[in-house]
Formats: C-alpha cells, sequence, structure tokens
C-alpha cells in the first residue's frame, strides 16, 4: 500500500486486499526457495518502494539478525511516528538512499516490488540500484511487476504506470541492468479474465476506473479475504510445478528473481 494513501484512511486496523497479502507470502516463498539452493542473502535487506513497510515488516521477520530498511520518497520522520507502520526492531526507513547512509557491500538483498512500472527508464533505474556501492558481488534481486502489455488502461494511467510487462520484458530489463536471472514466472492468473472484462467495460464506458486502487478501499470480511487470499497462492503454487505452462500462461503480475 502506497503510504499517501494510507494516511487517508483512518486509524482503525487496514484491512488489506487479498493481492497484497497473497503476494506477500508468494515472496516469502521465493525466498524459502533461495534457502534451498543455499543463496542466502549476506548482507541487509533493502526494500525500496517499501509503501507502507507491509511487506518490509514481513521481511524483517524473516530476517530477524538483519537490518531490513524501507526506502520511500514518500516516507519522513514525522509520518513514521505517527503511522507506527512497522513491529519489527530491525526496520528502518527512509526517505531515499541518501538518508539510509548505507555501507559499501552491505546490501545482500534488495526487493523492487512493483516499483519497476512507475519509473520512465526502468533499466537505467535498475542500474542505478545494482551500481550502488552498498550492492554486493552476489547480492540478491526479487522483482515483481505487473503483467500483460495488453491490459494496459486508464487505471494503469491513474496510477502512473508507465508500462505493463511480459516475462521476457522484465527479464530482458534486468539482464540489461547486470543482473543474472535465477528463476521467473506469472502469478495470479485467476484474475486475468476480471481484469479482460473490467478494460472492455471501460472502453465501452459502461464504467469509470477509481482514482484509488482498489488495494485501498478493500471492504471484504476476514473469511472473504482468506478464501481469495488462498486461491491466489493455489494459483501460484499449481502453476510453478508446471514450467512450460508456467512461462505461456500469463498471470496479472510477474516475478523474477536473480542476482548481480
Amino acid at each position: 500500500m502506497d503510504i499517501s494513501e494510507r494516511k487517508i484512511l483512518d486509524e482503525a486496523p487496514v484491512k488489506r486486499h487479498p493481492w497484497e497479502i497473497a503476494r506477500r507470502e508468494v515472496i516469502l516463498t521465493l525466498l524459502k526457495d533461495l534457502k534451498k539452493r543455499r543463496l542466502v542473502p549476506q548482507g541487509d535487506v533493502l526494500d525500496f518502494g517499501c509503501g507502507d513497510a507491509f511487506i518490509t515488516d514481513a521481511l524483517a521477520n524473516n530476517y530477524p539478525t538483519r537490518k531490513v530498511i524501507g526506502i520511500d520518497n514518500h516516507l519522513g520522520t514525522a509520518q513514521n511516528s505517527e503511522l507506527k507502520l512497522y513491529e519489527c526492531a530491525n526496520v528502518h526507513l527512509y526517505h531515499d538512499m541518501a538518508m539510509a547512509h548505507l555501507k559499501k557491500g552491505s546490501i545482500g538483498l534488495v526487493c523492487l516490488l512493483d516499483i519497476l512500472e512507475h519509473i520512465k527508464d526502468d533499466v537505467t533505474f535498475i542500474k542505478q540500484i545494482v551500481s550502488h556501492e552498498a550492492i554486493q558481488k552476489n547480492t540478491l534481486f526479487i522483482l515483481t511487476v505487473p503483467a500483460i502489455e495488453t491490459l494496459y488502461s486508464k487505471h494503469d494511467y491513474i496510477l502512473k504506470h508507465y508500462r505493463r510487462y511480459s516475462l521476457r520484458r522484465i527479464s530482458n530489463a534486468a539482464r540489461e541492468a547486470g543482473i543474472e536471472v535465477i528463476c521467473n514466472g506469472y502469478l495470479f492468473r485467476m484474475l486475468v479474465p476480471i481484469r479482460m472484462i473490467q478494460k472492455f467495460m471501460e472502453k465501452m464506458g459502461c464504467i469509470r476506473p477509481a482514482k484509488n486502487f482498489d488495494v485501498y478501499s478493500w471492504a471484504g470480511g476476514k473469511s472473504l479475504t482468506f478464501f481469495i487470499v488462498k486461491l491466489l497462492l493455489i494459483d501460484f503454487m499449481l502453476f510453478r510445478k508446471v514450467k512450460n505452462i508456467d512461462s505461456r500462461l500469463p498471470g496479472l503480475s510477474c516475478f523474477l528473481v536473480g542476482k548481480k
């Protein structure tokens, strides 16, 4: 969730959208897979574009002995304290990289989660991260982006997205920026028909895209949220076991795991 949207909400507990919860579980699963391959971050964790630190907090729980750094240009010291964005003591939030004062070779894992679509020159941006002095020779990277380029709509425009991605496009961007691709794939295929219908109805003038993304206004109850999260995770776990289908049948998002 974007911090600028979080400030609009009441002080009541935030209702997390199923997509947001499912994405968190996917990231944690990918980290477990890396551990099985004996690829463990040898340093601190950087969550660039951390929003309201929902994922950052989960990363901190996963790496309790590591410093987990969240960077977001909407963050400020007063906001951090006021919003109580995180629970883990090893979370550190900053407005930008300069404020974080990252030490040379200190970062072992970088997460760029649904950030690149907001960047006009995504390859140059990734290169700047990869070449930063805090990034180690074997620093691990996890990227997620919205998928299916033909689904780009007014919804994306309102969210200030420059593009959506194919698996090939995000992989090529990562390689060009100096990241070796370890694995990649699509996520949340069950949401594609819904988004296709939404785009068609937008085009026909039947509906208007919401000014704020559905994540910010989710009103579903606990049972419905739990049910949808489980469906999204079954979608992820099922298709990742069949690699030929995983690369050919696109989902609403795609992920990439790599290393410098």
